[in-house]
Formats: C-alpha cells, sequence, structure tokens
C-alpha cells in the first residue's frame, strides 16, 4: 500500500478520535505512519495495531515474538499476545483514549497548534528518540496532514466505548491436577532400573546413547529447581555420546527418589589442551526449562485457593500437581493482578505467598507444605562429617519498615503528598527493644508495591520483611560410612528432614543443634558418594545460640579418649617393628555407655590384637622362607627391577661377538669415550646419553619451527583506514608487498543486493586506494593470487535480475584496480566453476597453491572443503580434504588456511550467544586440534570503544623468505559511523620482531603527550617561550607564566601551550589557550623562527557573542528609537561599533566617548549611510576615545535624518 492510500485509510478514524477525544488528528495519523512504517509492520498487517498494544480486543489477539526484561535484568525473547483490531480506526481510539487517561499527556489533549501537540509527546514519556518530535513534524508537512485537522463538517456519531468488549469474564483456567495419567517419555529408554543411569537423547528422540563413567554434581533443593553439572573428556569409546552433548538436547538421569528425570542442556564450556578435549556439561530440570518459557497473560485479582492458584500459574503447560496434604493446610492467599508473568515466576509467587515446598518428578509437582520430618540420624564430626561451615550474619537485621500500598485514582508519584487507597502503615518488630543498635533503630527498606490495595496484606507483607533476627547458615561435608549394625538405629535422611548435627573438638562442643536439611549437592550415579548438604537459613537470637550451646556441658568423659590412647600405642609398636599396619577400626561409638558401646570396644581391641599377632607370625616366616621376593619384587635402583637388570645383560651377551685378537673388545672400549673425552661406564651408557641429547634437540627444533598459536599471546597490530564507514568485513595481506586489502560493505546501497568496497592499504593500515563491487555481495572473505606481477582477488559475486534482486551466487576472478567500479556485466570479470549449488565464498593459500571453499549448507550449517587452486582454475572437481563446522562454531566471522590445516574465527556482537573464539581443524581427517577464546579489542580506558565489539576476518600470514608464520585477527569496536577496525596477531619470534620494526617506521620519533594522555610540562629553567620550539602539546602552572619573559598576559591563570610542526625552515606555530572557566577562554597564536624572530601575538576570538555594551551620546547627539542604540564591544583585537545616532549637522560634532580600553590606536575614518536621503556621513573613531561626524554628503541634506553605525575598527 502506497504511503498516500495508507494515510487516507487512517483519515476517517483519526478525525474521530480529534471529536471524542480532542487530539489533533494529523498528530494520530503521523504516529500510525511512523510507529507501522506507513502499514508495513507485521502487527499492523495482521492485527491492525499500529502502536504495539498488548492484550487482547474482544477476546481477539495475535502472537508475536517480542523480547522481555525480567526483575533480574536477564532480556528474553518471548511469543506475547496483541490486540488485534477490527479496523485501524479502533486502534487510534486506543492512542486518544491512552492521551485522555494518562496525565503525563495533558499537554497532548486540547493542543491546537501540531508542533507543540508533538513535542507534548515525547515530553509526555511516549517515546525516548529526541527526533522523534521533528520526525513526527515532517510526516505532517510532508503530506499536509493539518487538513484532517478540520472537523467542523464531521457528522456526529455515537460514542464508542473505550473497552468494548461485553462485560469481561473471569477468565478460565483448567485445573492441573493430576488425575493419574503421566506424560510419555522417551521410549527408548530403558523400563527397569537396576542401577542409576545416565542418558542424552536428541531432541526428536531418535537416538539416545548412555553416558558412563563421568562424575556427576546434582544440586536438588525444596524449590523443586534441580540442575546438574559433569565434565566428559572425548576418547574413542565416547564419540558418540560426546558429538550428542550439545545445547538443548536432552539427559535422562535417575537421581535418588525418581528415575529417568528429563533435564535440557543449558550450557556447554567446550575447551582443548593440546590433544585433549573436554565438555562441561550445565543441565537444568525440565521445571526450570519449561515454565520460564511459558507465559500467563491473564490476571485475576481475588482471594485465591491454592489449587486455584496452581491452575493459574501451569496454565498452558504439560505439568501437573499433588497436593501431599489436604488443601485446608494452605491457607487462601490474598493476590492482586496474579499473572501476566512467566510460569515459573508465578511459582515462584506461590511457593512465597502460600509458604509451602515442593518436590518435582518430570512434568508432575508434588506440593508439600514441609516436607520431610525427625529422623533419628547424627552427622558427627568424630565419624562421618569431616568439616563444617557456620555462618551467622546480622547485616541485614532490621526492626521497623514503612509500607505503602496502591495509589488513590486522583495521585501519582510526582505529587508532593500523594494519597493512597490506604494510609502508609509502619510497622515496628515486637522485640525490637532487645535489637536496637546504640539505642536506634534499625531501619528496612520501605515496601512500595502498587498491587498491594489492602491494609492486611502490607502488614502480612512487613512482617515477612523485618526481621531482626541474625543469619545462620550451616552446611556440612557428610562421609558416607557402611556400617550394619547401624542400619536398625539410623533411618536414611533426605532434603526437608531434620537430624542431629555434633561438631565435637578437643576444646568442646562448636556445634550441635537439630537442623533441617534444605539443599543436597550429590553424585546420583554413586549411591556411596559424599554429599555436600546445606541446611535451613534459619534466624535465631545470638544470645540464645550461645547459652543453649553453653548449657550443652557433658555429662561425663567420653571414653573415645581412652580408646584412641589405646590405638596409638599399639600403632607406634608396631613402627618400631618396621610393618605398615591396614586396620579399619570403628571410628564411631555412641554417647552412651551401655552394651552396644562395651561391644564395639571389644570387637576393635579384638581386631587389634589379631592384627599384632598376625604381624608377629608373618614376619617370622618371611625371615625362613626361601621365595618370599621373586626378582621382579626387587628394586636395583636406576628404577630397574632385578628381573629387568638380568634381561639386559643376557641380551647385550647375546649381542657380543668376539674375535680371536681381541681388537673388538679394544673397540668397545674405545667407544666408550666421546670427542671431548668423556668416559662412559658402557657403550650402551654413551648411546643412551647421545639419543636423549638427540631427542631433546629435536624437541628444540620442533618447537623453534613450529607454530603454536595457543601458545602466544596476542599483541595490538594496527588500525585500519577503510576507504568506507561500514564495519570491516575481511582482510588479506599480499606477502611479498605487505600491502593490505579489506572490505566493507558499501554504504549508502538501495537494492536489495549488496555491494562492496575493497581498500587496500601500506602495512601499517594507511589507505592507499579502492575500488567498488556493485552487486558483489557482502564481501565476506576474499583470496589473493599474483599472476605476471598483477594482483587478483577471488571473491563470490552475487547474480542479479533486472529488479536488482539476488537470485544466485558466482566464484570469479578480476584483477585489483585502484578507483574502478566493476558490476556483474564487467569484462575483467572471469567466473569459475564452484561445483556445488550452495552460497560459497573462497580463501587462498598463496604458498602451497591452494583454494579453500566455505559451503552455507540449507540448515545454515558449515562445510569447508580444500582444493588445489590450479585444479579450480581447469575445473578439475577434486577435494583434498573436508571440514564439517560444530553447531557450537556456527556464527562465521572468518577463516583462513595455512597447508591442511584451517583456521575458524567465530562470534558475534560482545559475544552475547557466541563467544569469540579462534579454531584450528585439519582437513586430513576432519577433527578439531586447537580451540582458543579471544579476548582482545579493549580501547585505552580497558572497555571497547562505545560498548561495541564484534570479531571480523582472520589472515594466516607465512614470511616470503623465512616461512614464519603470524595468526592476524580482526575486531570492529565503536558505535554506527565511528567504526575502529583493530588488528591483532599471534606472531612467531621473528615475526615478532619483523613487524615491530617495520611498522615503528611509520610513527613519531618522540611523544606530543604523556604516555598517560596528559600534556607534556616546560623545561626547567625555561626563561622565554621564543626558546622553546619542539612540537607537541603542554601544560603551565599560573607561577611559570611568571618566569617567561615573553608571556602575553602571565600571573592570572594556568595555559596550554600547543606548538605545531615546522616548516622546511624551522618555524613553528606557538598557540597559548588560557584554562578558564568563569571567564571567557583566551586565545593567543604567534610564529617563531628558527633563528629566534618571533611575530606578535595575535588573539583569536573564541565565541560568536560579543559582549556589547551601550555607549552614551553627548553634544545633542541621540537615539531615534530604544531598539538601535549606540554600542562598542571588543573582541580579538577589534573594536565593534553598532547603532542608529541623531547628530547634529555641524562638522566636527563629537557625539560620543570610548572608554580607553576601546580606543584604536590611530584614528580611523568610515563612511556611514544616512536615513531620509540618499547620502553618508563621515565619522571618525579617535585616538583619544572621541567618536566625531565630519560632514554630510547627501542628495537632500534637509531630509536626512539618522545615521547608521557597523562598523569594525583594528585597534592595533
Amino acid at each position: 500500500m502506497a504511503a498516500a492510500d495508507f494515510i487516507k485509510s487512517l483519515v476517517p478514524g483519526a478525525q474521530n478520535v480529534y471529536k471524542k477525544y480532542n487530539v489533533l488528528a494529523s498528530l494520530v495519523i503521523a504516529q500510525g505512519c511512523l510507529e507501522s512504517g506507513y502499514g508495513t509492520s507485521g502487527l499492523a498487517q495482521k492485527a491492525h495495531n499500529l502502536f504495539g498494544i498488548k492484550g487482547t480486543y474482544n477476546g481477539q489477539y495475535v502472537l508475536m515474538w517480542t523480547s522481555e526484561q525480567d526483575k533480574y535484568g536477564n532480556v528474553t525473547r518471548i511469543q506475547a499476545k496483541f490486540r488485534k483490531y477490527p479496523s485501524y480506526a479502533e486502534s487510534l481510539a486506543d492512542l486518544g483514549s491512552l492521551y485522555n487517561r494518562l496525565d503525563r499527556y495533558k499537554a497532548v489533549v486540547g493542543e491546537t497548534n501540531y508542533k507543540k501537540a508533538c513535542q507534548a509527546v515525547k515530553d509526555g514519556g511516549y517515546a525516548t528518540d529526541v527526533n522523534y518530535p521533528s520526525k513526527l513534524i515532517s510526516i505532517i508537512d510532508k503530506y499536509n496532514l493539518t487538513q484532517y485537522d478540520n472537523i467542523t463538517t464531521l457528522p456526529d456519531e455515537p460514542d464508542v466505548p473505550d473497552n468494548p468488549d461485553t462485560p469481561v469474564e473471569e477468565p478460565v483456567f483448567p485445573s492441573k491436577e493430576y488425575a493419574g495419567k503421566d506424560v510419555s517419555l522417551n521410549k527408548n529408554l530403558p523400563s527397569d532400573v537396576d542401577f542409576p543411569q545416565l542418558f542424552v537423547s536428541t531432541t526428536d528422540g531418535k537416538d539416545v546413547v548412555e553416558i558412563t563413567g563421568v562424575i556427576v554434581d546434582l544440586t536438588d533443593d525444596t524449590t523443586g529447581k534441580k540442575s546438574f553439572t559433569f565434565t566428559i573428556t572425548k576418547t574413542q569409546q565416547n564419540a558418540a555420546e560426546f558429538d550428542l552433548l550439545i545445547n538443548d538436547n536432552i539427559l535422562y538421569i535417575d537421581e535418588r527418589k525418581f528415575n529417568h528425570q528429563k533435564y535440557y542442556i543449558t550450557d556447554v564450556d567446550l575447551k582443548q589442551s593440546k590433544n585433549v578435549i573436554t565438555k562441561t556439561i550445565t543441565a537444568n530440570h525440565i521445571y526450570s526449562v519449561l515454565l520460564v518459557e511459558n507465559r500467563v497473560e491473564e490476571t485475576v485479582s481475588k482471594k485465591l485457593k491454592l489449587k486455584e492458584a496452581l491452575d493459574i500459574a501451569l496454565k498452558g503447560t504439560d505439568f501437573t500437581y499433588v497436593l501431599e496434604a489436604p488443601e485446608s493446610d494452605f491457607p487462601s492467599a490474598e493476590e492482586e493482578n496474579f499473572g501476566e508473568k512467566n510460569s515459573t515466576e508465578l511459582m515462584d509467587q506461590i511457593i512465597e505467598d502460600y509458604d509451602l515446598e515442593i518436590d518435582v518428578d518430570n512434568y508432575k509437582i508434588h506440593v508439600y507444605k514441609k516436607m520431610g520430618q525427625e529422623v533419628d540420624f547424627t552427622l558427627d564430626s568424630r565419624y562421618n562429617m569431616p568439616g563444617i561451615n557456620i555462618k551467622t550474619n546480622s547485616q541485614n537485621c532490621t526492626t521497623r519498615a514503612w509500607g505503602y500500598g496502591a495509589m488513590a485514582k486522583d495521585s501519582n508519584s510526582t505529587d508532593k503528598k500523594p494519597k493512597y487507597v490506604f494510609e502508609p502503615i509502619l510497622y515496628v518488630h515486637p522485640e525490637e527493644k532487645k535489637f536496637l543498635r546504640e539505642g536506634k533503630p534499625r531501619w528496612a527498606d520501605p515496601i512500595k508495591d502498587e498491587t498491594i490495595k489492602k491494609a492486611g496484606s502490607m502488614v502480612s507483607a512487613l512482617k515477612k520483611h523485618v526481621n531482626p533476627y541474625p543469619e545462620t547458615t550451616v552446611s556440612v561435608d557428610y562421609q558416607y560410612i557402611y556400617e550394619p549394625k547401624l542400619l536398625s538405629i539410623e533411618k536414611p535422611f533426605w532434603k526437608g528432614d531434620t537430624i542431629h548435627v555434633l561438631a565435637d573438638t578437643a576444646d568442646g562442643i562448636t556445634f550441635e543443634d537439630d537442623v533441617r536439611l534444605v539443599t543436597i549437592q550429590y553424585n546420583p550415579l554413586n549411591p556411596y558418594s559424599s554429599p555436600k548438604l546445606t541446611f535451613a537459613n534459619f534466624r535465631k537470637d545470638i544470645q540464645d545460640i550461645a547459652v543453649n550451646q553453653a548449657k550443652k556441658i557433658r555429662d561425663q568423659k567420653r571414653y573415645i579418649d581412652q580408646l584412641m590412647r589405646t590405638y596409638r600405642r599399639a600403632f607406634f609398636i608396631l613402627l618400631k617393628k618396621g610393618v605398615l599396619l591396614l586396620l579399619t577400626l570403628r571410628k564411631y561409638f555412641g554417647t552412651i555407655r551401655n552394651s552396644l558401646y562395651e561391644e564395639q570396644l571389644a570387637t576393635d581391641l579384638g581386631s587389634i590384637e589379631t592384627a599384632v599377632n598376625g604381624i608377629e607370625r608373618d614376619i617370622t616366616n618371611h625371615k625362613r622362607a626361601d621365595n618370599a621376593h621373586t626378582s621382579s619384587q626387587v628394586a636395583h635402583g636406576g628404577g630397574l627391577t632385578v628381573y629387568e637388570e638380568i634381561e639386559i645383560a643376557k641380551a647385550r651377551i647375546r649381542n657380543l661377538v668376539l674375535q680371536a685378537d681381541g681388537t673388538n673388545i679394544k673397540e668397545m672400549l674405545d667407544a666408550r669415550v666421546d670427542k671431548r673425552g668423556k668416559v662412559y661406564p658402557t657403550l650402551r651408557d654413551h648411546l643412551i646419553a647421545k639419543e636423549t641429547e638427540v631427542e631433546n634437540l629435536d624437541s628444540i627444533v620442533q618447537k623453534e619451527m613450529g607454530f603454536d598459536f595457543t601458545t602466544i599471546p596476542p599483541v595490538y597490530h594496527t588500525n585500519l583506514n577503510l576507504a568506507d564507514k561500514t564495519v570491516l568485513q575481511c582482510f588479506v595481506i599480499d606477502e611479498l608487498t605487505g600491502d593490505i586489502y579489506a572490505t566493507q560493505v558499501a554504504s549508502g546501497n538501495q537494492d536489495k543486493s549488496e555491494s562492496f568496497i575493497i581498500t587496500r592499504m601500506n602495512p601499517n593500515g594507511v589507505m592507499l586506494d579502492s575500488m567498488k563491487l556493485v552487486h558483489g555481495g557482502h564481501g565476506t572473505t576474499i583470496g589473493l593470487e599474483r599472476e605476471n606481477g598483477k594482483m587478483y582477488i577471488w571473491s563470490n559475486y552475487n547474480v542479479v535480475d533486472s529488479n536488482g534482486n539476488t537470485v544466485g551466487n558466482d566464484l570469479v576472478r578480476f584483477p585489483y584496480t585502484a578507483g574502478a567500479t566493476l558490476n556483474g556485466g564487467s569484462g575483467g570479470i572471469k567466473r569459475y566453476n564452484k561445483f556445488n549449488d550452495y552460497y560459497t565464498i573462497p580463501v587462498i593459500d598463496r604458498e602451497n597453491g591452494f583454494i579453500a571453499f566455505r559451503m552455507r549448507l540449507k540448515d545454515d550449517n558449515s562445510l569447508v572443503e580444500l582444493r588445489k587452486l590450479s585444479d579450480v582454475k581447469n575445473g578439475v572437481n577434486k577435494v583434498l580434504g573436508k571440514v564439517i563446522i560444530p553447531n557450537d562454531l556456527f556464527y562465521l566471522q572468518g577463516f583462513t588456511i595455512d597447508g591442511y590445516d584451517l583456521y575458524w574465527y567465530t562470534g558475534d556482537t560482545n559475544n552475547k550467544t557466541y563467544p569469540c573464539e579462534i579454531t584450528q581443524f585439519s582437513f586430513k581427517d576432519g577433527s578439531l586440534k586447537k580451540r582458543i577464546s579471544c579476548d582482545f579489542g579493549y580501547g585505552p580506558d580497558g572497555k571497547y570503544e562505545d560498548g561495541f565489539r564484534e570479531p571480523e576476518s582472520i589472515f594466516l600470514y607465512k614470511d616470503p623468505t623465512t616461512g614464519k608464520k603470524s595468526l592476524f585477527a580482526g575486531v570492529a569496536t565503536g558505535a554506527v559511523g565511528k567504526r575502529l577496525a583493530k588488528v591483532y596477531a599471534y606472531h612467531s619470534k621473528e615475526n615478532a620482531a619483523k613487524f615491530g620494526i617495520d611498522l615503528a617506521q611509520g610513527y613519531q620519533g618522540y611523544k606530543l603527550t604523556q604516555n598517560n594522555g596528559y600534556s607534556k610540562r616546560l623545561p626547567e629553567g625555561l626563561k622565554s617561550l621564543k626558546e622553546f620550539r619542539q612540537p607537541g602539546f603542554y601544560y603551565m602552572l599560573t607561577t611559570e607564566t611568571k618566569t617567561l619573559s615573553d608571556h602575553p598576559d602571565s600571573g592570572n591563570a594556568g595555559w596550554w601551550l600547543n606548538i605545531a610542526p615546522a616548516d622546511r625552515a624551522g618555524s613553528v606555530i606557538q598557540t597559548l589557550t588560557r584554562n578558564s572557566t568563569g571567564r571567557p577562554i583566551k586565545i593567543l597564536t604567534r610564529v617563531v623562527t628558527n633563528d629566534g624572530n618571533i611575530g606578535e601575538w595575535s588573539e583569536i576570538s573564541a565565541s560568536g557573542k560579543l559582549p556589547w555594551a551601550n555607549l552614551p551620546l553627548k553634544n545633542g547627539a541621540k537615539n531615534p528609537d530604544g531598539n538601535n542604540r549606540l554600542q562598542f564591544a571588543v573582541q580579538g583585537g577589534f573594536l565593534f561599533v553598532r547603532g542608529r545616532v541623531t547628530i547634529p549637522k555641524k562638522d566636527g560634532v563629537d557625539f560620543a566617548t570610548l572608554p580607553a580600553s576601546a580606543r584604536p590606536k590611530k584614528n580611523a575614518f568610515k563612511s556611514c549611510p544616512v536615513a531620509g536621503t540618499t547620502g553618508e556621513r563621515k565619522i571618525v573613531f579617535r585616538s583619544n576615545g572621541n567618536i566625531s561626524a565630519l560632514g554630510l554628503f547627501a542628495k537632500n541634506e534637509s531630509n536626512a535624518t539618522y545615521t547608521y553605525i557597523d562598523e569594525i575598527i583594528k585597534l592595533d
């Protein structure tokens, strides 16, 4: 629809808005055009929704994707409901109603000046764009929309209600209570669970593979939110499951309580160290993943029973719930605007408002008033609890707070004394006196909640908000110990259970209490693993804690001390005999001396006796036995056993050949000596020493000649001076000349097919020239080929139809031509077969004669093929190697090749979704060899310029002489229109020196400022400025100006001194700038020659506004009116005079006097025009300050009235 047609469709509705809501029709039409793109937006086309208003209209809506921010500041893409209108008229009426309902738009309603109305919309907060009013005004002026503001002839029509819906019925929320039918899981999972297992599955469930050999760390608590992590190392045996461990695939794990629990993989951390690849996987239970993605749009405000609240929160999901306590145990809660959140937020609100706990079995939610029970189990530091952490925090203790509920309808937050539905409530904790600090209460932040409309609800909220008791957190390490005799005494525990904790030391009890387990961190695949337990965050009077622990003084000495002394004596006896005792003893005894205690003690002492007797017997037998040890059990020194030494000696004897004259024996003895005269014990020792030296030398050579970019820190190389303002796409280096060729998308292109620019730069990144490729595409990558002294570019090139639409892509080669503009039909472009139908971009390895094609497959994944460049040029379809890029490296920013190595550069803007990484693959087997994260590109302040960073392009450079390598990587920073193209490098040692020297040739030989960006200081003892001519930026203090004989304005401020670069004769320009804030800035400049000659200081005007002052008139002169009085101003060494003056007609009359500071050194004569007739009056500005009028030269002197004065006179 054309813009004019769209506007016509809005006119009737807009005029009705003006008539009903008193908002200009021209304004709402302009807003409709701007907000909907003249009706082209998805909402406008699907729902006649011009302004993006959410919700429903007469029950009608459309679902559209939008970004929303949760309470933690996380931005999430969700599908939301937007109003669907029958026509544009209802959408315009909604806007008019909005302006009438909200106080901040009062200036919009009733305003008849469309420009003021546009500004009032912006001032009311409708838009944050400072140019929003001017955009609206431009649309109104362009289409003459004010013609529709005339509604005098518009017929009266019955009012359409603001909300034309029939009486809104309360939304229906189907019951989500568990009805005995579970959601089916993957049918490929085993039906029986004989032991805990972990499986990974694709999202479609077709591939299911068990994962073994990993240690899982699962966290489970009373909120239902469960997650676990594990790390897996890739091997030949686990390649299938390793590759399936990617984002959004599914893990099934057998937990301690529930089997086959479904988790989604949410985080994958892939690392490579040398040749070892690992993944650290984080998975979250479907309860956490799916509920946060489900949004409940409807809201309810009333007292809700628990089941009603759960039905609302779980609407639209497959989750059901089971109440594990009667519903009567859960009091109803007053809810206001319950809804318009995701299901996770609503479930969290239910847990808080109804004071309950939940446990989740896949899609079934078990709801408890309080989970668990008191269990007869003791955690004891002397037995099964190696560690305990007790943290007490009183920082958040508060004793009182104010509560402010919803505001009254006739009040808003900007009022000095806003009114509320109920008076603000001050809540004071009943035990405040016990917790005063220095006699003063501890205030909590006030509660300000517009959803609370009842005083009782506010009091309940304040009671939860204010708490004077310290927070105490207890977490322990639990060591599982199998003891059959305790199985009948101690019961197993789980989250929600209350157990006894006892921390005992030689100095007494550190902690002893009954505490409730709320979080357990454990490995579900190992039932005997030691979990980490966290007990309830409970608040208790810290004085009570101290008193209770002091009361728990033990009544009898613990017999464990005596038992340990017995153990120690037995142990030292055995040590004296040289025996290492491996004996398992009981380490926990009950605190009550009863029959069980005595039995335990007797058993351990009997074990000690048996072990000691057995050791004595074994030692005696060992002394008498002939076969106590074999030769393989006896060490002979040097790390070898007797058996190995014997076998080596036998092998050497077998190799020994004796001659009758014994010459070979002499030769062997002589071979023991090296050329430096060092004698080795044997020839073999000599050979081993030399082999070791050769191996070490080989390692040094490999390290010296190889190139491992993962061990090299990146260094800043240069900035690229590009021809266009758009972001860098690709850069490559001509290794013979050092010139850099870089690509950008061409700006200003109106066609659907993109064009790109190639800029050629010197090694320092300074632009030399450029060329343009019309409809050439994005310029993602290019390759260089030098042939017969000429540079050719290999690239992808778009194929376009007559309308400029891209219909295909070609592989092309063309000569680089400075200043040229080519298009698809240019004669210099030659096309080659790329052997596929995919979007393909090339890179080239000049030294090895290779070219690589990156193909974007139909599923947007990438395949890279390696070919010989000569094959491609001759039309030979031969692939040397392939690499399939993994999904987590999907976001391409550049690639380069070096022989059979592929370097792949990836990452999106500011690492939002895809981190910035460089990965090395091998074309020989397609394997991933190395992978590192990239963290460079920061500005001088340690931040990215304008908060923007995006990786762009990578290139592997090889020195044509030495073969040494450097890996260059680009990064773009800065705002749109101010992009910086920075290049960093991973240099081999030789290249680091080479490029450092080459780049230094383009840099300054001395500094213009200090390293920190501050101005430099003048040399100590300088007497005059004319003696100092070194270019740079300097600063002098007020005291320093007094010591300079030729400073033009010394002693009243600090001054900057800027010395411009010299001309060929050595002359420089010195510029002084006064450091002023309270006074106008003052700038003085002059020339100083190489031989010390100086020009005069000249003042530069630093302001467009002159300091005008009135001049009193005398000797009968007067102003003809009060608007053009005679005035003067002085600035920059000039006198400015203006005004109209009626002057007596006699010659030589002095009619005004200038002050001393405004008097010229020489008399200045000016001719000024007169009014009333054609003519002039001679005016002289005298050096003594008098302004005099001389002869009058006019066509009719009698008709002359006043004189126009508007003159500029040089004072010097």
